[in-house]
């Protein structure tokens, strides 16, 4: 019988074994369980009947949402991710859950879902990886001391670049681009200019593409982005009051 608790930070290397460092449908889990600073991070882990975990839950605190945290699970059945949501999650305490789309039907029904949007994640191919040389490009860094790279023209327009999260083996990468700088390519110039840097340091970039990108996904294979096949489920959870 599965046992689900939270455990310590400090204890976080023996979710190391369910993890495939070098695939991509990892990649999120393996940096929120592995490598996200302890002190913005809960686990929740489900154990076996012998005390070696099966699965966990991470919820972290992040700057892709300065208002809630992110659920990200990995479990192999929905029993389990179940259990761990439950013991979690408080009711009306939303969370934005990074759920793989093939478990959707996992999702109780004492579950509230809003802001639901579908993405499919992409990954540069550093073989087919070509920069663009733009002088307007800047380098910059957030307070974390994270690498941004922006674009600010005379007439206003504006478009950046920078880390969702930075990995040991792969970095998810965000665009932000007004549409004055989306119609000049401008999103196109900071975002090679980001994953240049992520290149040059051995790391792979992931892109995570939806209906609200600010690039085209033509735009998005011409600079190298390639399909992983992997998609993704977010949506921001919480109980139902009982």
């Amino acid at each position: 019988m599965a046992r689900v608790h939270e455990i310590s930070t400090t204890d976080r290397k023996q979710l190391a074994p369910l993890l495939n460092v070098d695939a991509v449908s990892d990649a999120l889990a393996t940096y929120c369980a592995l490598h996200h600073p302890a002190e913005k991070l809960k686990l929740i882990v489900s154990s076996d009947g012998s005390g070696k975990p099966n699965g966990f839950l991470a919820i972290a605190q992040t700057g892709m949402d300065l208002f809630r945290p992110i659920a990200v699970p990995f479990v192999a059945s929905s029993n389990i991710f179940q259990d761990l949501l439950r013991v979690a999650l408080k009711p009306g305490q939303p969370v934005l859950l990074y759920l793989p789309l093939d478990q959707r039907d996992w999702l109780m029904d004492d579950l509230v879902l809003t802001e639901t949007r579908i993405t499919e994640l992409l990954r540069i191919d550093p073989m087919s990886f070509r920069p663009i040389v733009n002088v307007l490009v800047l380098e910059v860094f957030t307070p974390s001391g994270l690498p941004r790279y922006e674009i600010r023209t005379k007439s206003g327009s504006y478009a950046a670049a920078g880390i969702n999260w930075l990995g040991e083996r792969f970095a998810e990468v965000y665009l932000e681009a007004d549409h004055e700088a989306q119609v000049r390519g401008l999103g196109l110039s900071v975002l090679s200019a980001m994953n240049n840097h992520l290149i040059e340091e051995s790391r792979i970039p992931l892109f995570r593409s939806d209906d609200t990108n600010k690039l085209g996904y033509d735009e998005l294979l011409s600079i190298g982005y390639r399909a992983t096949g992997s998609r993704t489920l977010i949506t921001q959870i919480l109980f139902k009051p009982t």
